[in-house]
């Protein structure tokens, strides 16, 4: 949902756009759960 209302906006379509944003969200959120495993190591 996201995605859909907020996307970049440059020259490509409208689909380009909001496939684009939807990557980087995913790819944001997709990191958090790793974070939390790293946290508790001791290195």
């Amino acid at each position: 949902m996201l995605a859909l209302t907020v996307h970049p906006s440059t020259t490509h379509n409208l689909i380009d756009r909001i496939s684009w944003a939807f990557c980087v969200y995913l790819e944001a959120v997709s990191v958090l759960p790793q974070l939390r495993p790293m946290q508790n190591t001791k290195v």
